[in-house]
């Protein structure tokens, strides 16, 4: 039982979220409060990550469609792709060499130069099959490849589909799968606004719903005009981008300090299982004969979408203290956190004091540098696999979702261990929070390195990608988990900030690339790629990891920089 002088004691003393090696996370009977099985607080993140899932599945119905909503021709591919065994001997190439490679034209210089680079490589095919020239090295020599490419398999035709309704070509594809974005950048700041001064049940909800409701209705639009379609696509993209601010906010209102972790694992895991789950049926779903084949992706994912946006809304609610089905065991246990989790008091963004902090920078530059190097794996790795390695991606099969899996199941198994390591007082959640950023992309960024070394080795290739995805996955319970700690009355707020900055970098990210390689996709332009990728993951990891805290900022509180006009400071810092 707890007295009244400790709780008073317990409400007088700030509760930061930092939790020391060998301090207790817990006293005896805030540990059995926790020993609640099920809670309220469960069925939220339950629900959530439901939700997530299904936000990213309705986000990717058209992605996942659009092949078959399209008339094509019949293309010319690769028989098989390209194996190990065939390209992996091709040697590194230095920087001085490819400077004389443009400088030099002549064939004396181009074949004494190739001679000399895959001399190594040719002796150890030697001695490892008695083949003395490899497949690579003698596509470069016969003139049927450029140094620094990898040559192309023995190409064959296969039909695709021709049966799609619309005549849209490379560019208006483009144009309505980048539409939703225009949308979702314009509203990810005004609903963390959103979220704090109408509640983030309402808004996580009415996104999910709406995006839903919009998804059903896609078929119907693409049907009625092209203009039409992509005005869809800009309002789901209006409707999902308050979703992730608000169910920030909710987590900053139910989750403990050293519950975060395992609870945004959870909710967040939906990131990467509605991709899984929209790559891996929406082929199935397109090439059958249900609801007139490609409008089911549209038609089922948005059914489902609006009911458990309708589960949400019935369900869950702001704050615990208002929810009638919480027990007192529950509500108590969350209570004793309070000075850690948002307060019912609607707290003003004091701008100066938020742009002046070291904190709140370390959190936006790790968003945005995740962000950067997530687009270059998600978006431009294909290309590199296609164009360098010849990798015939259309015929991959589990491959297209392995790299998503593989996160999914890195972070959850993350989330589960730093949960333990920290109830057990091993890791304080200032260390949880450096090291799973310092996972998610220091690996990565040697991952980046290595790919300067994988020359025409596409297994290696996509096996590294699956590890830089998977390494990423431990984001869950770093950054993403600070926002709520660093001022739980604007989680949903700063969310919308430094999300608002990372929808920046998907966009900049492809344009960078796009630059590097235009005109010249060789293997020397893609390395050139994985370096810049490198340097972003290292500093801004570099800055998170030095400058993030996870105490509770003063600006998180109401009337922070009013004092009384008696001692003479200024009387509002905003």
């Amino acid at each position: 039982m707890i007295t009244v002088c400790e709780a008073e004691r317990r409400e007088e003393r700030p509760s930061t979220g930092y939790v020391s090696i060998g301090q207790p996370v817990y006293d005896d009977e805030d540990r059995s409060n926790k020993g609640v099985y099920w809670g309220v607080r469960h069925t939220l993140a339950a629900l959530g990550a439901l939700s997530v899932t299904l936000l990213y599945t309705v986000r990717l119905s058209t992605s996942s469609a659009i092949l078959s909503m399209v008339r094509h021709q019949n293309t010319t591919t690769t028989e098989n792709p390209t194996s190990l065994a065939n390209f992996s001997s091709l040697t590194n190439h230095t920087p001085l060499a490819n400077f004389t490679n443009m400088a030099n034209h002549t064939s004396f210089v181009k074949h004494a130069r190739i001679i000399s680079h895959h001399i190594i490589a040719n002796l150890s095919n030697l001695a490892n099959d008695g083949n003395l020239v490899n497949p690579a090295t003698e596509a470069i020599l016969e003139g049927r490849v450029e140094e620094g490419e990898c040559p192309t398999p023995r190409p064959h035709h296969r039909r695709h589909h021709t049966g799609g309704e619309f005549d849209w070509d490379d560019q208006t594809q483009e144009l309505v799968l980048g539409s939703f974005f225009w949308g979702y950048a314009a509203s990810t700041f005004l609903g963390g606004v959103a979220a704090e001064h109408f509640g983030g049940h309402l808004v996580f909800g009415l996104g999910v719903l709406l995006s839903s409701l919009v998804s059903l209705m896609g078929p119907v639009c693409a049907r009625t005009s092209l203009p039409l379609f992509i005005a869809s696509r800009v309002l789901m993209g209006l409707m999902q981008g308050v979703t992730l601010p608000a169910i920030t906010s909710l987590l900053a209102t139910w989750v403990t300090p050293a519950e975060k972790s395992k609870f945004s694992a959870l909710v967040f895991s939906g990131l990467q299982l509605g991709p899984v789950i929209a790559l891996s049926t929406s082929d199935w779903l397109c090439g059958s004969g249900f609801l007139d084949g490609w409008p089911s992706v549209f038609y089922i994912f948005g059914a489902v979408g609006v009911v458990v946006g309708g589960a949400w809304l019935l369900v869950v609610l702001d704050r615990p203290e208002h929810h009638p089905r919480i027990s007192r065991v529950e509500l108590k246990y969350i209570q004793a956190q309070r000075g850690s989790l948002k307060s019912a008091n609607l707290v003003p963004l004091p701008w100066r004091a938020v742009w002046t902090s070291l904190p709140f920078w370390a959190l936006l530059m790790a968003s945005m540098g995740d962000e950067f190097c997530f687009s270059i794996l998600i978006s431009e790795m294909p290309i590199y696999l296609r164009r360098i390695q010849h990798f015939d991606i259309d015929r991959a099969g589990v491959l297209v979702v392995a790299p998503y899996l593989v996160m999914l199941v890195a972070g959850l198994l993350w989330a589960a261990l730093v949960d333990r390591l920290t109830a057990a007082n091993t890791l304080s959640i200032d260390t949880v929070r450096r090291l799973s950023m310092g996972v998610a992309l220091h690996c990565p960024a040697m991952v980046f390195l290595g790919m300067c070394f994988v020359d025409c080795w596409p297994e290696l290739s996509v096996a590294m990608l699956c590890l830089s995805m998977g390494l990423n996955g431990t984001k869950s319970s770093g950054h993403l988990c600070s926002h709520q700690e660093l001022a739980p009355n604007l989680a949903g707020t700063l969310l919308g900030i430094t999300n608002t900055g990372a929808s920046i970098m998907s966009i900049a990210a492809p344009a960078l690339v796009g630059f590097i390689t235009y005109r010249d996709q060789t293997a020397w332009a893609w390395k050139t790629v994985f370096l810049m990728c490198a340097v972003v993951c290292f500093f801004c990891n570099a800055f998170y990891t030095v400058f993030i805290t996870t105490e509770v900022q003063p600006w998180n509180e109401l009337g922070y920089g009013r004092v009384s006009s008696e001692e003479g400071h200024i009387e509002d810092e905003d």
